[in-house]
């Protein structure tokens, strides 16, 4: 009988664990808006390139502040909108969640605005809710890039989801894409020194 075990000190390999779909997702919102920053604490809405959210653009949303300093949404992808049931835009940000949780999900987005941080909630159906802040024409946060992926298995209209956690993250300022060039490409300073002149006679100038 053939001896099937493996040979002492053979690493066996194991197969890569497959990334989750809305890790992938959210990962291309997450870079898209971390690339989009440049230097500055959050990037603005008129930064933001659909054509780089290839992948995720049907599962994003824009939240901007209306008057009263609600929340509410200004475009959605498809699967947002298949969420709910129907057309989401003009509603505000907390539709999508279940009552007993909207106070914790209005304080979120409330932080977000005020000391501007990356906000990653797992929400009951396994869903995944990812909220970035997003500056206006005044350098102000009233404007929120966010990504919602739901679970696909259970299409139950509308569906309003629980907040299971949250894990807010605290935005600093990133150094600039050009201001590392320039520290890469710098050289450093070396004073050019003068020669003497020659000595002899002093000559006058005529000032007119």
């Amino acid at each position: 009988m053939q001896n099937t075990k493996p040979k002492t000190g053979v690493i066996l390999q194991m197969p890569a664990a497959k990334q989750p779909m809305k890790d992938k997702i959210a990962d291309e919102v997450l870079s898209h808006w971390e690339s989009l920053r440049n230097g500055r604490l959050v990037p603005k809405r008129s930064d933001v390139d659909p054509r780089a959210l290839k992948k995720a653009l049907n599962y994003t949303f824009i939240l901007e502040q209306h008057t009263n300093g609600d929340l509410k949404f200004r475009l959605a992808g498809s699967k947002v909108c298949d969420c709910m049931g129907m057309e989401v835009r003009g509603m505000p940000a907390h539709a999508i969640i279940d009552v007993q949780d909207r106070d914790r999900f209005q304080s979120a987005l409330h932080r977000l605005q005020k000391v501007s941080e990356i906000i990653d909630m797992q929400l009951t159906q396994g869903a995944r809710l990812i909220l970035l802040p997003l500056s206006d024409e005044n350098n102000d946060v009233s404007r929120v890039l966010g990504c919602l992926i739901a679970n696909p298995d259970r299409p139950v209209f509308p569906t309003r989801m629980g907040i299971l956690s949250i894990n807010a993250q605290r935005v600093v300022n990133a150094p600039s894409v050009k201001a590392l060039e320039l520290a890469e490409t710098q050289t450093p300073f070396r004073p050019r020194i003068k020669k003497a002149a020659r000595s002899g006679p002093p000559v006058l100038k005529l000032v007119k």
